[in-house]
């Protein structure tokens, strides 16, 4: 078994990295991991500072940190520390805020001393397999079975080939000094858990159970950069960034194989823009089955198929800033929606398959009628067709055949009373519905047209 530090040393070989002396900022909380990496890069010279968080969140912190500070007054080493105050962590997962905290202020150090290049972190190979298994079973995103980075950006790991074994003989043979955090004991957590319970069920099982775990994560990190680079180029034929947002013309993939190989794509390109896991897998089955449909995900992200798989659009909802007062027929834009209002006697100046119509009855409406995004609470009551009041922010299904979506990429037109109207997807309120042979039939069109192809 090689030693750490030749493990150490063949981390730069590997990413050929060229490393000044007193570069790297190493990010040192006390434990076993972080004091044999600091060791390590003082004997190379390579050290240039250390960096410690001291949260406050237990006792023994206190001892971490004079630890710390102690062996860099030793080793004559600059050290920086970050006192935090833990009341900031309420209501939030302790974990996910201190690590924002933490890289966070590696960062800022980084930026601010001339001369730091790098900042190294002590994670190994154990927290590697470690993390494949955590992002496996809570993760759903494209690619769950993936572990930490060896290099991103100027944070590097040059322990990740090296075994937590390994760490602790090199902090044994060299007499280094280190305190292990209580709370990397306690089973509460799903990483602790699989650190303490399913990572020594499994080497039971096969010795060497971490390395098969991490040579897998290797495969597929390598097989997911030749997926990425290979689908590059569909990605310079199909996805168009234009002002408004991204357009996504699938007509341009034809030549694609397989449609495994789509599913892939656009799972990769869906993710890239913000979208979860599962609303990337939602994205991909309705865009092959759905004509006209119109998805507003959690993200805020707006994502719409017209006429099958002719063209989509992913970008944030067009109606924030709408708000148009409108006195009685004529025709209006906004935001990139352009409304019309006219009489029955006439037909929409756009096509009714562009443009969504809503036929009511004119003298029912009290004028103006304001046009404005839907607000938490807005209802609008459809009749014989769904009894009672409905939200709009809900789904409301008008028939087998239409299944519209009434949220924040929706209008409404709601009279001098407050009243909704109708809505741009073409719903009208009971009241105001236009019969024919009674009262005075308008339409209300809207189209959003954003920036077209």
């Amino acid at each position: 078994m090689e030693s750490l530090p030749i493990i150490f040393e063949q981390f730069f070989k590997d990413h050929g990295l060229q490393v000044p002396s007193g570069s790297v900022l190493a990010g040192v909380s006390g434990g076993a991991d972080s004091m044999a990496l600091a060791d390590l890069l003082l004997k190379s010279g390579r050290l240039g500072a250390v960096a410690h968080v001291h949260y406050g969140l237990r006792q023994e912190a206190l001892i971490e940190l004079q630890l710390v500070e102690d062996w860099c007054n030793r080793n004559q080493v600059a050290f920086y520390v970050l006192n935090v105050d833990s009341h900031d962590s309420e209501g939030k997962s302790i974990q996910d805020w201190a690590r924002q905290i933490r890289y966070d202020f590696f960062k800022k150090v980084i930026k601010g001393q001339e001369g730091l290049k790098w900042c190294a972190l002590g994670h190994h190979g154990d927290d590697k397999a470690e993390t494949a298994l955590f992002r496996l079973l809570r993760s759903r995103n494209i690619n769950p079975l993936s572990g930490i980075p060896a290099l991103r950006d100027f944070f590097i790991r040059p322990m990740l080939g090296a075994s937590k074994q390994q760490i602790l003989d090199h902090c044994q043979t060299n007499a280094i000094p280190f305190r292990e955090d209580s709370s990397n004991f306690k089973t509460d957590y799903l990483r602790n858990q699989i650190r303490h319970e399913i990572l020594p069920t499994l080497a039971k099982l096969n010795p060497e159970a971490v390395s098969r775990i991490n040579e897998a994560v290797d495969d597929q990190t390598r097989l997911w950069a030749w997926v990425k680079k290979k689908f590059l180029g569909y990605a310079q034929r199909c996805i168009i960034q234009q002002p408004d947002g991204v357009y996504f013309l699938p007509a341009r993939l034809k030549k694609m194989d397989e449609d495994v190989g789509l599913q892939i794509f656009l799972g990769w390109w869906l993710q890239s823009l913000g979208l979860t896991g599962a609303e990337v897998r939602r994205a991909c089955e309705e865009m092959n089955s759905k004509t006209g449909s119109r998805w507003l995900f959690k993200t805020g992200t707006l994502l719409k198929v017209v006429n099958g798989w002719k063209w989509a659009k992913i970008g944030t909802s067009p109606t924030a800033e709408v708000s148009i007062s409108v006195f009685g027929e004529g025709n209006w834009s906004a935001s990139g929606w352009e409304i019309q209002i006219g009489s029955g006697k006439c037909l929409p100046a756009w096509s009714l398959e562009e443009a969504s119509v809503a036929w009511f009855d004119m003298e029912a409406v009290s004028w103006p009628l304001e046009i404005r995004p839907n607000k938490p609470g807005d209802r609008i009551s459809i009749g014989s067709e769904k009894k009672g009041w409905t939200d709009v922010t809900q789904r409301i299904v008008l028939s087998q055949k239409r299944d519209i979506v009434v949220g924040s990429c929706q209008l409404l037109a709601l009279d001098s009373r407050g009243e909704v109207v109708m809505v741009s997807d073409g719903s009208v309120a009971q009241r105001f519905k236009g019969l024919v042979g009674k009262g005075r039939i308008g339409f209300f069109a809207c189209v959003w047209r954003g920036h077209t192809i």
